[in-house]
C-alpha cells in the first residue's frame, strides 16, 4: 500500500497482479466512491515511535517520576516572529494584486525560561536567534540567578530538551560541578 501511488500506477498493478484492465479515470472514480481523496502527506520520520525509542520514553519518565519535585528545574526557550503582513490587497478587476516585498520576515524574540516547583525561576527576553554559544551563556546566567536566589545547585535536577542549541550544555553544568 503506497500512499504516492499515482492512478496509472493502480492501474498497471491491477493489470499485473490481478489481470484487470482499466483506465486510470475507472481508478480515481473507485476510489472518490471510497472518499480517498488527495492531500499533502505528513512525514514521520523512522525513528518516531519505533520499539526502541518508546522504551527509552518510558524509562526517561519512570526516572524522572523518581525525582522529588522540588528538585526538578524544566528549562526551555522559544520564539515569536515579529513579521505580520495584510493577507487582501486591492487591484483593478482582471489583474493581480502584486507587492514587491523584500526577503526578510521580521525580528525573532527569544525567551528562555525556567520553572521551578515555586514558579518562575528564571527568565530572559533578546532579540535574534540563540545558538549554542548564546544558549550556554543563558544557561550560565541562569544558574548563577538560581544560587543568589538560595537555590544549591548540586541538588537540583534541569531537565531540557534535545534542541540543537542545547547540546552544548553538558560542559556548562561540567564546569559548575553539577
Amino acid at each position: 500500500a503506497n500512499p504516492q501511488a499515482t492512478l496509472q500506477m493502480m492501474a498497471d498493478h491491477l493489470w499485473r497482479e490481478k489481470r484487470i484492465d482499466v483506465c486510470a479515470q475507472t481508478v480515481k472514480n473507485h476510489l472518490d466512491s471510497r472518499a480517498y481523496t488527495v492531500k499533502r502527506p505528513h512525514i514521520e520520520g523512522e525513528a518516531v515511535n519505533n520499539l526502541i525509542n518508546r522504551q527509552k520514553r518510558r524509562e526517561f519518565v519512570q526516572a524522572v517520576s523518581a525525582i522529588p519535585c522540588e528538585r526538578l528545574v524544566y528549562f526551555d526557550e522559544t520564539n515569536v516572529n515579529l513579521f505580520v503582513k495584510r493577507g487582501v490587497a486591492r487591484s483593478i478587476k482582471g489583474s493581480r494584486a502584486v507587492l514587491k516585498e523584500g526577503s526578510s520576515k521580521g525580528p525573532n524574540i527569544h525567551c528562555f525560561c525556567c520553572i521551578t516547583q515555586t514558579g518562575l525561576g528564571y527568565h530572559k527576553i533578546q532579540r535574534g536567534s540563540i545558538t549554542k554559544g548564546v544558549c550556554a551563556e543563558i544557561v550560565g546566567e541562569m544558574l548563577d540567578s538560581m544560587q543568589e536566589a538560595g537555590h544549591d545547585l548540586t541538588t537540583l535536577v534541569f531537565v531540557g530538551d534535545n534542541a540543537p542549541a542545547h547540546s552544548g550544555l553538558e560542559a556548562v553544568f561540567n564546569g559548575r560541578g553539577m
